[in-house]
């Protein structure tokens, strides 16, 4: 049997997870953009397609849309033609984060296989997604795969819980993270993502910020903390080395929120929302999450390895 990852191309926590499987099984990766990038970056068997979507606004809103053909008419027919020559070559399409690549198989009747970390939002489409619509996705999109499979650690210990819906038959691979040779370092406290201009005026050299390191995830053995915006890869690759999560962001950006309350729940991160965001509130922060549960964060390192084996075909 021969499998393509499609992945989402929004930054580079998809083609991230992905390599993982991409190594473990040799299947090449089709994305674009910051998923692209990150393929050349690390010398994985890439197809690099131009980005896809074509976000419509209708009276200044952003127009949701669950239905397969109305997905596809989100992207150019180039493109779309593209992808289908390639699908053609394959019995099997693992499809990361995007349901244009769910719809493009089920148009095509390919054998599909769904990653994702939120069930109840679409790629591309920032913002709250009414239940309605998430069930709407289900019905039409989500229904179609084989398996769903969230790549995040097991009940109880789900961070992306709140964004799942129960009612799909999902599976678990525990956390895609490639474990990288630790690069020892005497900084106590971990930046992710785009922080640095935020937080370096309260932190200045005491931290170690993600911009400036060519990965980051060679540093978190030796940190006692990670900030971050609640980007689901960086809280699993923290997670999976037993460090407490900082989350910085407000209640606008439900997907990472509500990552951040299930942190809290679980005494293993907490959220500090941008309004109340000071230097003396950053720094309580940073002191507080040192205190949070150590023995479920050595839980979480534990149980960190992921099972590839939900991949097989």
């Amino acid at each position: 049997m021969k499998a393509l990852i499609f992945a989402e191309g929004n930054g580079f926590g998809h083609a991230s997870r992905d390599s993982i499987i991409s190594e473990k099984f040799n299947f090449p990766i089709m994305t674009f953009g910051n998923g692209a990038q990150f393929c050349k970056m690390n010398d994985i068997d890439l197809i690099e397609i131009p980005a896809p979507y074509t976000i419509k606004k209708v009276k200044n809103r952003v127009k949701i849309v669950t239905n397969p053909g109305e997905i596809l008419k989100l992207a150019s027919p180039k493109t779309i033609q593209s992808i289908k020559e390639h699908f053609a070559d394959y019995d099997y399409i693992i499809v990361d984060g995007s349901p244009l690549g769910l719809a493009i198989s089920m148009a095509m009747k390919k054998k599909a296989i769904y990653i994702t970390n939120d069930t109840s939002s679409l790629v591309g489409i920032n913002g709250k997604v009414s239940k309605k619509v998430a069930a709407s996705l289900y019905n039409q999109i989500l229904s179609y795969p084989e398996k769903i499979v969230i790549p995040d650690f097991s009940p109880p210990l789900t961070v992306t819980s709140k964004n799942l819906n129960p009612n799909l038959p999902m599976v678990f691979s525990g956390p895609l993270v490639k474990k990288r040779k630790q690069i020892s370092h005497k900084k106590k406290i971990i930046v992710a993502g785009r922080l640095e201009e935020e937080l370096r005026p309260f932190l200045g050299d005491d931290a170690l910020y993600g911009n400036t390191v060519e990965h980051l995830s060679s540093y978190y053995r030796d940190c006692e903390v990670v900030i971050c915006h609640g980007g689901h890869t960086t809280i699993m690759e923290a997670l999976s080395f037993g460090k407490p999560v900082i989350v910085i962001e407000n209640s606008k950006h439900t997907e990472r929120y509500n990552n951040a309350l299930v942190l809290e729940e679980k005494n293993v991160g907490i959220v500090l929302e941008r309004y109340v965001l000071t230097k003396e509130s950053l720094l309580s922060a940073i002191e507080y999450a040192k205190t949070l549960d150590h023995s479920r964060l050595s839980l979480y390192k534990k149980q960190s390895k992921p099972n590839l084996d939900v991949f097989s075909l």
